[in-house]
C-alpha cells in the first residue's frame, strides 16, 4: 500500500516557533493556498477555488493518473483540463490590504507546483490572468510559451521540461514606491531565470483586485496539465526567499517560509566583460544565516588574493579586492568566494569573466527630468531619468538632423535650448534614459529588452515623431571614445552588445511645400515617394582614418542587409583591426529614420582573442521557380567552424537533414522546399545562429492543369460606410458566386454595434480604399491588385463592437478533382500578413464535404512551430495530399483569435494540379496495300528485341504506318507514357 503524506504547511523547523507565538504565525500566513489533499477545491488559507467551468477536473494521486511522482514521493494531485475561452480555469477570491503605493495589490507573489504532459508540451499554456478583464483584455498574463519558457506571450524565460515537475514563481513588485515602475519576476524550481520591466505598474495589468484565475484564457490557451500545490501571498518574495522553496516536493509550499540560505547577490565584476583595472569581489547576502569575517576567501586564477576588503551593509557583506596589475586584453578569468554560513557550512561560488580593451553600460551618466514627456506619474520619481549628454568621451553627431539644430528656419523661441521644431525632444537624436522612463513612452515590445539594465543607449525615430518637428529624417551618430589597440593582435578585436531593433522603411513622406514631417523623393512633386529606410550601422575608423562599416542592418523588404523584428538580443561584430593599428573608434549610427520604429543598445564591450563565430553575411531569402537550383549561404571569418541548417521557427524548427555546409542548396527545388531557413555555426568559444532566410518557391504551370483561378475583380463593391475615406465603390462582405463566408464569429456582425463595418469579417475591398483607410504599411501589398481580400481586426477594433476577439471564415466553391493524380494539388495565393499576438490565420482543406484538415497555419507568437513573420507582400504556395478517389475539394481562409491586431489579406488564388495518368494504348491495323497502322496514345517506342532498349520513335504521330521487310530481322513496337 502507498502512503500519501499530507502536505505540510510549515516549515518542519519552524513548527515550534509557530505554536509559540499565534500571531507570529498569521502574519507568515499566504493569503491563499490550496493543496488538494481532500480531493476538492477547498482552500487550506483562504477561500475555496471556483471551477469555472464546472466539469473537466479530476482529483487523485501520481500514481492513479500514470505520471511521475514528486521527488521520488507519490503525492494528491488536481487534473485540470485544456479550456477552449476564459469560461474555464479557476477563480480565486482573497482579501488583502492594498499595497506598492495604489489601490489594489501590487505587490504579490504566486507559487505553483506543477506538471505538463509532453502532449500540452510545445503550446501557450495559460498560468494566471491578473485583471481579470477590468482593462479590457481577458487574455493570460503569464504563460508556459509554445518554446516551454515561462513569461509573457511576447518574452519568455527558463525551461519548462515535459512530464517533469516544476515550481513556478512569479513576483510582481512595485521597485522602488511611489515609482509607479514595477517588474514582473520569473522563477524555475527556485532559480530566478528572467524580468519583465513594467513602466506603469501600480493597479494596472498585473495588480490584483481581491481575485486572481489561474489556467484560464479568453483565446484557449490553456492546456491540460496537473498541480500539487498553489500558493498566493500579498507580498513580493525575494530572490533568498525563492531559493529557500527551491523545487517541487511532494509536501507541497510551505506556509510559513524556510529559513533563506546565504547567496551570492552579485558579482565584482557584474558582466561577462569587464575592463582592465576592474576589483574582482562578490556582493553576498547572508539570508537567515551568520557568515563569520574570518571564513571569507577570495581567489583569482587560483590564487588566493590576501586581506580582502569585507564590508557588511545590513543583510549584505561585500567582499572586494583591487588586483595589483592590470589584466590583459582578450583573457579570461576566474575568481572564487568561499566562506561558511551557520546553516550549510563551508560553501564557495565562482564566477569567470574576460577583461575587455573597454565596456560601457551607460549607469554612470548624469541624468534630469523631462522635456516633453509626461514620465513617470509622479514628479519626484522624473528628477533623473534622461539625458542627451553621453558618457565621458563618447560624443553625439546629429548634424544630419536639420530638426534638432537651431537655427532661423527653427529657432529655440521658447529659451528651453532646443530647436522648438525638434520633435518630442527626449528621443530628437541618440539619448540616455533609464529603461522605465522608456518604456512610458509607449510598449510596443520595447518591454521586451530584457538584456538591458538601468540606462540604456536609444534612438527611437517612432518616439520622436509624436510631437511637430523641422521637415527632416533621423540622423544621429553616437562615437565611442578612442580606444586604445597596444599589444592586440591584428584582426582579433570584436564588440558585443545588447540590442533591441524594430524596422520599417518607405511609408513616411510629407508633400513638397511642407515645412514639417519628412523629406521624399519629389521627383514628381504631386505624388512624392517616401525615401526613409530606418538603418543601423556601425563604422570602425583606425588612427583618425575614414569610417570602416562592420555591420549594416535596414528596414527594405528584400534588402541583403533587412535585419528583422528582434528586440531582444546579443550581437557579435568583428571590428578587423589592421595590423599596426593603435587605436579605434566605433560609431553607431541611426539613419534615415522617420515614423518608423527605433534601435536601442546597451552592456557594450569591446575584446580581443577568442570569440564565438561572427557571421560576416546573413543569408539572404530568395524566391525562385519550383525546378530551379537555389542555394542559401552564410559567411564568417572565423576558424574552426562546423555548420547546421534548420528549417522553421520555434518548436518547430528541425535541423535539416545533411546540411551541414556553409552553403544549403536545392537542386532542383520543390515546392515542399518553401520556408524559413536558419544556421548555426560552432566553434570551440562557443556558437552564432544566423537570422531566418525565407526560400519562396513559385510553382510551373505547365503541363498542369488549372482547377481554379480567382482575382475577385467579379465582386460588386458598394461604398463605404463607418470609414471617413469616400468611396462608392469601397467593399463589400459579399464573396463572389460559389463562395460562403461565416462571419457569425465577428462580436456585432450584422448589428449596428460591429465595429467598423467595412472590416466586421472578411471583406472584398478596393485594395487603394484599404490603404487609404488603414495606412500602417498596408500600400505595402503590391502583389495585390484591385479587389483583395481582407481581414484586418485593428481597423475593425476603432470602433465600438460587441466584446470577444473576430474569428472570420471563408469557404471556397467546390473545386472539382476529375482527372486530378493523387497527392498532386497545390495552391497558390499573394498574401499580406502583418503579425500582431495572438492573431492567427490558417487555411484548411475538405474533400467530398468531408471533415476539414487544416493545410496551413499562421501564428503571431514567435515561439510557436506557426510562427509567420511580417510578409507584407509575398507569395504563397503549397501542397495539398489530396487522396486517391477523392471528387471534388473546398478550401477555407480562417482568420481568428484576433482584436485590435494587424491583418491578413490575400488575392490572385490558384489552385493547380497534376493530371491522372491514363494507360497508354497501341492496336495494329492492317492496310490493303500489307502494310500496318499503329494507331496508340502516348509515346511510340521501339526495339529490335523483347528484352532491348526501347527508345521514342523519331517524329512518330499516330497513326505510324510500318511497312513488313522480308528476312529475319523484326522490329518491337510499344506505347509508354
Amino acid at each position: 500500500m502507498l502512503n500519501y503524506p499530507p502536505k505540510h504547511t510549515w516549515w518542519p523547523g519552524l513548527v515550534g516557533a509557530a505554536l509559540l507565538s499565534g500571531s507570529a504565525a498569521l502574519a507568515q500566513q499566504p493569503v491563499g493556498q490550496w493543496d488538494f489533499e481532500s480531493g476538492n477545491l477547498n482552500a487550506t488559507f483562504g477561500s475555496a477555488l471556483i471551477d469555472k467551468a464546472g466539469s473537466g477536473t479530476a482529483f487523485g494521486t501520481t500514481t492513479s493518473f500514470g505520471i511521475p511522482d514528486i521527488g521520488g514521493q507519490p503525492a494528491k494531485v488536481m487534473k485540470f483540463p485544456a479550456s477552449a475561452d476564459s469560461a474555464g480555469g479557476y477563480h480565486a477570491d482573497f482579501t488583502a490590504p492594498a499595497n506598492g503605493g495604489g489601490a489594489l495589490v501590487n505587490d504579490w507573489t504566486m507559487v505553483m507546483d506543477v506538471l505538463f504532459p509532453a502532449a500540452s508540451s510545445g503550446k501557450l499554456r495559460a498560468l494566471v490572468e491578473t485583471d481579470l478583464g477590468s482593462l479590457g483584455d481577458t487574455d493570460a498574463d503569464v504563460f508556459v510559451r509554445a518554446d516551454n519558457k515561462v513569461g509573457s506571450k511576447q518574452v519568455g524565460f527558463g525551461n519548462v521540461t515535459a512530464d517533469t515537475w516544476h515550481r513556478l514563481a512569479i513576483v510582481v513588485a512595485v521597485t522602488s514606491p511611489p515609482d509607479t515602475a514595477g517588474q514582473v519576476r520569473l522563477y524555475v524550481d527556485g532559480a530566478p531565470v528572467g524580468t519583465i520591466g513594467v513602466a506603469n505598474l501600480v493597479d494596472q495589468k498585473y495588480a490584483l483586485n481581491q481575485a486572481i484565475e489561474f489556467f484560464t484564457d479568453d483565446s484557449g490557451d490553456t492546456q491540460l496539465g496537473y498541480v500539487n500545490s498553489i500558493q498566493l501571498r500579498d507580498e513580493a518574495l525575494s530572490k533568498g526567499q525563492l531559493a529557500a522553496l527551491g523545487g517541487p516536493t511532494a509536501a507541497g509550499i510551505p506556509a510559513v517560509l524556510p529559513p533563506v540560505p546565504s547567496f551570492v547577490e552579485s558579482w565584482i565584476p557584474a558582466g561577462e566583460f569587464a575592463s582592465r583595472d576592474t576589483a574582482v569581489g562578490a556582493v553576498i547576502d547572508v539570508g537567515s544565516t551568520t557568515i563569520q569575517d574570518a571564513s571569507i576567501s577570495l581567489t583569482l586564477d587560483g590564487q588566493v588574493l590576501p586581506n580582502p576588503d569585507i564590508v557588511r551593509s545590513g543583510q549584505f557583506i561585500t567582499v572586494r579586492k583591487q588586483p595589483s596589475s592590470l589584466f590583459v586584453p582578450g583573457t579570461d578569468h576566474t575568481v572564487i568566494v568561499s566562506y561558511t554560513d551557520s546553516l550549510a557550512g563551508a560553501k564557495s561560488v565562482t564566477n569567470k569573466f574576460n577583461a575587455a580593451l573597454f565596456v560601457e553600460n551607460f549607469d554612470g551618466v548624469a541624468l534630469g527630468p523631462p522635456v516633453d514627456e509626461a514620465g513617470l506619474p509622479n514628479p519626484e520619481d522624473n528628477l533623473e531619468v534622461w539625458t542627451k549628454t553621453p558618457p565621458t568621451g563618447w560624443s553625439v553627431d546629429n548634424t544630419q538632423f536639420p530638426a534638432t539644430i537651431i537655427s532661423p528656419e527653427n529657432p529655440d523661441d521658447d529659451g528651453d535650448g532646443y530647436p522648438d521644431l525638434d520633435g518630442r525632444t527626449e528621443w530628437a537624436g541618440w539619448s540616455f534614459a533609464k529603461k522605465e522612463f522608456w518604456l512610458t513612452a509607449d510598449t510596443q515590445r520595447r518591454e521586451e529588452f530584457d538584456l538591458a539594465k538601468g540606462v540604456v543607449a536609444i534612438a527611437d525615430p517612432d518616439e520622436w515623431d509624436d510631437q511637430a518637428h523641422f521637415k527632416s529624417l533621423f540622423n544621429s551618430l553616437l562615437k565611442t571614445p578612442p580606444i586604445s589597440l597596444a599589444g592586440i593582435s591584428a584582426n582579433s578585436a570584436f564588440l558585443r552588445f545588447d540590442s533591441s531593433w524594430r524596422p520599417e522603411a518607405f511609408d513616411d513622406v510629407s508633400a513638397f511645400d511642407a515645412t514639417t514631417g519628412f523629406p521624399g523623393d519629389y521627383t514628381d512633386p504631386e505624388n512624392p515617394k517616401a525615401t526613409n529606410n530606418q538603418t543601423a550601422l556601425i563604422t570602425v575608423s583606425f588612427d583618425g582614418g575614414a569610417p570602416i562599416q562592420v555591420l549594416k542592418w535596414d528596414s527594405a523588404d528584400g534588402s541583403p542587409t533587412r535585419h528583422p523584428d528582434v528586440p531582444n538580443e546579443s550581437v557579435l561584430v568583428a571590428l578587423n583591426n589592421p595590423a599596426g593599428a593603435n587605436s579605434m573608434v566605433v560609431t553607431f549610427g541611426m539613419l534615415k529614420g522617420a515614423n518608423d520604429w527605433w534601435w536601442a543598445v546597451d552592456n557594450i564591450a569591446i575584446s580581443a582573442g577568442a570569440s564565438p563565430p561572427i557571421i560576416a553575411q546573413q543569408p539572404v531569402g530568395i524566391e525562385v521557380n519550383e525546378g530551379a537550383k537555389a542555394e542559401l549561404t552564410v559567411t564568417s571569418n572565423s576558424e574552426g567552424l562546423t555548420y547546421q541548417w534548420f528549417k522553421g521557427f520555434g518548436t518547430g524548427k528541425t535541423p535539416v537533414a545533411g546540411a551541414t555546409a556553409a552553403k544549403l542548396t536545392f537542386d532542383p527545388v520543390k515546392v515542399e522546399d518553401a520556408g524559413y531557413y536558419s544556421v548555426e555555426l560552432t566553434n570551440g568559444a562557443g556558437k552564432a545562429t544566423s537570422d531566418s532566410a525565407k526560400v519562396a518557391v513559385i510553382p510551373r504551370t505547365e503541363g498542369r492543369l488549372t482547377l481554379l483561378t480567382e482575382n475577385f475583380s467579379g465582386v460588386t463593391l458598394g461604398p463605404n460606410q463607418d470609414e471617413t475615406t469616400v468611396d462608392e465603390t469601397a467593399f463589400t462582405h459579399t464573396p463572389p458566386d460559389g463562395w460562403l463566408a461565416d462571419n457569425s464569429g465577428v462580436p456585432g456582425a450584422g448589428t449596428d454595434n460591429d465595429g467598423v463595418t467595412e472590416w466586421a469579417g472578411w471583406s472584398f475591398a478596393d485594395k487603394t480604399f484599404w490603404a487609404q483607410a488603414g495606412g500602417q504599411n498596408r500600400s505595402a501589398f503590391t502583389r495585390g491588385a484591385g479587389t483583395v481580400v481582407i481581414g484586418d481586426s485593428d481597423e475593425w477594433d476603432d470602433q465600438a463592437h460587441e466584446p470577444g476577439q473576430m474569428a472570420t471564415y471563408l469557404k471556397t466553391k467546390t473545386i472539382s478533382l476529375a482527372g486530378v493524380k493523387p497527392g498532386s494539388v497545390i495552391v497558390q495565393f499573394d498574401s499580406s500578413w502583418n503579425p500582431e499576438e495572438p492573431q492567427k490565420a490558417n487555411v484548411t482543406v475538405s474533400f467530398d464535404g468531408g471533415a476539414a484538415a487544416e493545410v496551413l497555419r499562421f501564428e503571431s507568437a514567435p515561439s510557436s512551430a506557426s510562427f509567420h513573420p511580417a510578409e507584407l507582400s509575398e507569395t504563397v504556395a503549397f501542397r495539398v495530399q489530396n487522396p486517391a478517389g477523392a471528387q471534388n475539394m473546398t478550401l477555407t481562409f480562417g482568420y481568428f483569435e484576433t482584436l485590435n491586431n494587424w491583418w491578413w489579406a490575400f488575392d490572385n488564388l490558384v489552385v493547380l494540379a497534376d493530371s491522372l495518368a491514363v494507360p497508354p494504348t497501341i492496336t495494329l491495323v492492317p492496310k490493303s496495300d500489307g502494310s500496318f497502322d499503329l494507331e496508340y496514345t502516348g509515346t511510340l517506342e521501339s526495339s529490335a528485341t523483347l528484352n532491348g532498349n526501347f527508345q521514342p520513335v523519331p517524329g512518330a504521330a499516330s497513326p505510324f504506318n510500318v511497312k513488313p521487310s522480308a528476312g529475319p530481322a523484326s522490329q518491337l513496337y510499344r506505347a509508354a507514357n
